[in-house]
């Protein structure tokens, strides 16, 4: 907390950019460690569907998905409403930053690197995983 209640913390989310303004100073930041001692993109997310389902159910959830994507990188516009009225901080600049952590290329396909970060983090091989 910014009022000097806790010596320490870890900010998430909107805070990584912001922490400065708020009287606080950064320590480390464990996102850049983890590329510094990886070399991979830090996996933030991941949307899981139970192996129970047909290969149809995945794929069209998949579809679906990456229309979503698709179309919120090429309307950042049609969900700025929802994302101010949710988001934790008002600066337009920062939610666009934010944002951009989440919506972009590895959001449509992990690629090498991402299949890989994925596996360092949880510690499976990748046959188990994907």
């Amino acid at each position: 907390m910014a009022d000097g209640e806790l010596d320490a913390g870890v900010l998430i989310h909107e805070g990584r950019f912001t922490y400065a303004a708020q009287g606080l100073r950064l320590i480390a930041d464990l996102g850049q460690k983890w590329e510094e001692l990886t070399g991979l993109p830090i996996p933030l997310g991941g949307i899981l569907l139970n192996r129970k389902y047909p290969a149809e159910t995945a794929e069209r959830v998949e579809r679906i998905i990456r229309r979503s994507i698709e179309y919120a990188q090429a309307h950042p516009e049609a969900s700025a409403g929802y994302v101010k009225a949710h988001a934790q901080e008002l600066d337009p600049e920062v939610r666009q930053k934010h944002i951009s952590y989440f919506v972009n290329d590895y959001s449509l396909s992990l690629g090498e690197g991402g299949r890989e970060a994925v596996c360092r983090l949880t510690g499976l091989p990748e046959a188990s995983l994907f």
